[in-house]
């Protein structure tokens, strides 16, 4: 299954649907995103939904070092790979 940008709606913090699927995310905290099973949220009938937790500073400095450093391996394996050309970007 993919989505399309027509398919993704952003929602005001305000919306009653971003305030209950705000709800269960806090009633129900996790580090990765969580499957909710219910069949409605806010009266919106749905057949199953992913649930992200919130991402902030201190989240999302080890995923950027994280993201960084398989940069680097990766550059680096192309460097190695091309035993020893320099890498142009």
């Amino acid at each position: 299954m993919w989505l399309d940008a027509f398919q993704i709606k952003l929602l005001s913090s305000e919306d009653p649907l971003a305030k209950k699927v705000i709800e269960i995310r806090d009633r129900y905290p996790a580090l990765i995103a969580s499957r909710y099973n219910g069949s409605s949220i806010a009266g919106l009938e749905i057949n199953g939904s992913y649930i992200y937790p919130v991402i902030d500073r201190q989240t999302l400095m080890p995923l950027q070092r994280e993201a960084e450093q398989s940069v680097a391996r990766a550059d680096w394996k192309w460097f190695d790979d091309k035993r020893g050309e320099i890498p142009r970007g």
